[in-house]
């Protein structure tokens, strides 16, 4: 907030602050600082998401864990097999076997939905896609509609542009055409 520098530290990348703490890369490791530029901990992770609503998925070791605003590992029963991405709206998306899923921060798997791909939760919503096509799905893992679609991107404006049979359109999270 007042220009003043907080680290004397130089790293190879660095992010925005999230949720009191900014990912930060240094000899090809990751790991969190706070704003004044302290590390969240010693440990240092190969991979790190950004912290959302308390926690963050890192891999260690080879494995994807999950993390608390202590440092301290939270996932259950150890760790979560395949790979992931980081929180979004309190969701991350996890893939094992070639296939996506959602975990809350305890490491549950909230749907018990398996998708082809997935983006991040936007405005309580997700873009996802089975072997038919692109489709939304709410917080509770209900399809907002049963249309399914080439291509679908996250919302913008409260609107999402589709791609489909060669037409570009826009659709509301009701899937309603709107222009």
């Amino acid at each position: 907030k007042t220009g003043k520098e907080i680290s004397v530290e130089w790293y190879q990348q660095a992010d925005d602050f999230y949720d009191v703490f900014a990912r930060v890369n240094k000899d090809g490791m990751a790991f969190f600082i706070d704003h004044t530029g302290k590390p969240l901990s010693t440990e240092k992770y190969s991979w790190a998401g950004r912290f959302d609503r308390g926690v963050a998925m890192v891999r260690k070791n080879k494995k994807i864990i999950i993390i608390d605003k202590t440092g301290k590992e939270i996932t259950p029963e150890g760790h979560l097999e395949g790979g992931g991405t980081g929180f979004s709206e309190g969701f991350a998306r996890v893939e094992k076997d070639g296939k996506w899923f959602f975990i809350d921060k305890t490491g549950k798997d909230v749907f018990k939905k398996r998708f082809t791909s997935t983006l991040d939760f936007s405005d309580g919503v997700v873009v996802v896609r089975d072997d038919k096509g692109w489709f939304l799905i709410d917080k509770n893992g209900n399809e907002l509609f049963k249309d399914r679609f080439e291509t679908l991107n996250p919302p913008e404006e409260g609107l999402f542009s589709v791609l489909d049979g060669g037409n570009f359109f826009w659709i509301d999270r009701k899937g309603r055409r709107i222009f």
